[in-house]
Parts: C-alpha cells; sequence; structure tokens
C-alpha cells in the first residue's frame, strides 16, 4: 500500500474499515516512524464487542515498508459518548446516520404548528359570528371584545384577512358614542320632566347625533330613531309652547284694555296651547310614560351566550391574550 494520507480508507486486521484523520510524524527521509492515527470506525466487532457508529480508535502503526501496512497488537479503544445520558454526541460522526430521527422531530412540530394554527383560524371564525351576532343587536360592547379575540386568534393564525367588517378600535369608538348618547337621554328626560322642552329638544338631537356615530363605526343599524322620534316630540312642544305664551300675552292686553271677551278667548287658546305642548312633552320624555319609542332603536346587552373563547397559544411569541367580553355586566337591556 502506498503512503498514509488523511481521507485514505485503510481495512485493519479486525476487518474494520478506518478512515485516516491525520498523519503526525515522519523522520528526515520521509519515512513513517510512528504514527497515531485518529480514525471514524464504521460499525462492527471489536474483540467481539459490538461498538456504536461515531466511536474513535486511536491506533498505534509501526515503522512499515512503504508497500506494507501492519497494525500492533495493541489497540486503544476510545469509548464513544452516550448521547442518552449527556446529550453530547455529535451525528456527524455517524455514518449510518440519515436523519431519520430529526425528519420525524421536524414532522411532529410542523404537525403541531398546522394543528396550532387551525385551532386559532376556526376560533377567529367563531368570534367575529358572535361579533356580528351582537352588532346586529346594538351589543356594540360585547362586539368590541369579541372583535379583540378574533383579532388575536386571526394574528396567531397567520391570515387577518379572515376577519370583516369593523375592528376592534372602530367597535370601542362605537361603544363610546353609545355611552354619550344615554347621557344626553337620561339629560332629555329630566328637562322634559322639569317643562324645560327647548333643553330636551336640544337633548334629543345630540342623543340622536350620537347614536347615528355609534352605529356608523360599529357597521350596525340605525339606533337613532327614538332620540329623532323625542327631538320631534319636543320641536311639537317648544312650538306649542311658544303659542301659549303669545295668547297669554294677549289676553294680558285685551284685558288691560278692558276687553273682557278677547281677553277670555285668549286665555283659553293659550291654556289649550299649553296643553298641547305638555301632551308632546310627554310623548317625548325618554323613559316616561307615554314616550313614543321606536322598536328599530332598542338595544340589547349580553345577547351572545359565552362570548369567552380560549385562544391557542403560539408560545414562539410568548403571547397571551383575555377576551374581557364576560366580564362586561349589562343587567338590563338598553331601550334607547
Amino acid at each position: 500500500m502506498s503512503d498514509l494520507h488523511p481521507g485514505q480508507d485503510v481495512v485493519a486486521m479486525t476487518d474494520e474499515r478506518i478512515t485516516i484523520v491525520e498523519v503526525l510524524t515522519e523522520d528526515a527521509h520521509g519515512h513513517v516512524v510512528g504514527e497515531v492515527i485518529e480514525a471514524i470506525i464504521e460499525p462492527g466487532h471489536v474483540d467481539d464487542h459490538v461498538h456504536d457508529a461515531g466511536h474513535t480508535e486511536v491506533i498505534i502503526i509501526e515503522e512499515h515498508a512503504p508497500e506494507h501496512v501492519e497494525f500492533v497488537s495493541e489497540t486503544v479503544i476510545v469509548e464513544p459518548h452516550d448521547a442518552a445520558h449527556d446529550g453530547t454526541y455529535d451525528a456527524s460522526h455517524d455514518t449510518t446516520h440519515d436523519g431519520t430521527a430529526d425528519s420525524s422531530s421536524d414532522a411532529h412540530h410542523q404537525t403541531a404548528a398546522e394543528h396550532e394554527q387551525e385551532a386559532n383560524v376556526e376560533a377567529a371564525h367563531a368570534d367575529q359570528a358572535k361579533a356580528d351576532d351582537a352588532i346586529s343587536h346594538g351589543d356594540y360592547e360585547s362586539a368590541a371584545h369579541l372583535r379583540e379575540s378574533a383579532e388575536d386568534h386571526a394574528w396567531q393564525g397567520g391570515d387577518a384577512s379572515m376577519l370583516h367588517g369593523a375592528t376592534s378600535t372602530e367597535l370601542h369608538g362605537a361603544v363610546d358614542h353609545q355611552h354619550a348618547a344615554e347621557t344626553h337621554e337620561i339629560e332629555e328626560g329630566q328637562h322634559a320632566s322639569a317643562g324645560n322642552y327647548e333643553a330636551a329638544r336640544e337633548d334629543a338631537t345630540h342623543a340622536a347625533y350620537e347614536h347615528q356615530s355609534a352605529d356608523y363605526n360599529a357597521g350596525g343599524s340605525d339606533h337613532s330613531g327614538t332620540a329623532q322620534n323625542e327631538h320631534a316630540q319636543m320641536d311639537w312642544a317648544v312650538w306649542e309652547e311658544h303659542n301659549a305664551h303669545d295668547n297669554a300675552a294677549d289676553a294680558h292686553t285685551y284685558a288691560a284694555q278692558g276687553d273682557v271677551d278677547n281677553a277670555h278667548a285668549s286665555a283659553e287658546h293659550a291654556a289649550d296651547h299649553q296643553a298641547a305642548a305638555d301632551h308632546h312633552g310627554e310623548l317625548g320624555t325618554h323613559g316616561g310614560e307615554m314616550a313614543v319609542t321606536d322598536p328599530a332603536s332598542e338595544t340589547h346587552h349580553d345577547v351572545v351566550a359565552d362570548t369567552h373563547v380560549e385562544p391557542v397559544q403560539d408560545h414562539s411569541h410568548d403571547a397571551t391574550y383575555h377576551d374581557s367580553s364576560h366580564d362586561v355586566d349589562h343587567s338590563n337591556d338598553h331601550t334607547a
């Protein structure tokens, strides 16, 4: 056999195949004096013991003729690391390793990731459907929380395009407008009950505007009908009350002139107009017994059962989401 060199295959006396890693020493004439060769040994029997692929033998080679290789009987066996115990096994030294274990592990992780993604997509669709239902009932607060949950799931599912309609931000804006409308409605009822029909009309105007803004943000149906009815009734009340005041002034004028008949007639007209004003006032008082309402303006809260959906976590982002819509407590339905 020719001179040994790195990368060369040598068949030892034990029929084990080795690969030369490095030729360490030669004498001044280029002859091999004594080599220590670190070799990678393919699986096989050494002294009737089976050694795992990847273990290393250090073999001492005697000085030999250029065309002949002899191995001394003494062979130092360096046992391989036990990967099952210390986790340091290097698969690159295993000539029989075909990547099957890694492929199986990768496939497992890929399957788990796909399952997680599908679960999030399904949850996103479910929350979006519930948000749509809440919007159709004017329950924008529940819809906002549901849409938030849907957005979380859609993000973890990798596709926000699956969602539609108002965003959670827009729905939260709609909630703010609804709250403002409710405030104006309360004030409208108080002013109307006190007979201040002009102030009540102004309150009704603001309430209608806030309801329309809420519906626009949420993409919901119009819930301003009742507020608009209240505005119309207050408008009539103000007109009738102005007529009552004019007739009352005429009655005073006639009385001062000694015109008793006209003074009496004007006073009766004033009373009639005031009665009409009060009647319209009762019809337009928010929350009053005679209040004229629009059924389409009614909003119902917590109409979606079990609005909480547990999100599937993407641990690679350490993301934790909480759908707080189930924390919202609306004990009574609201009629706008």
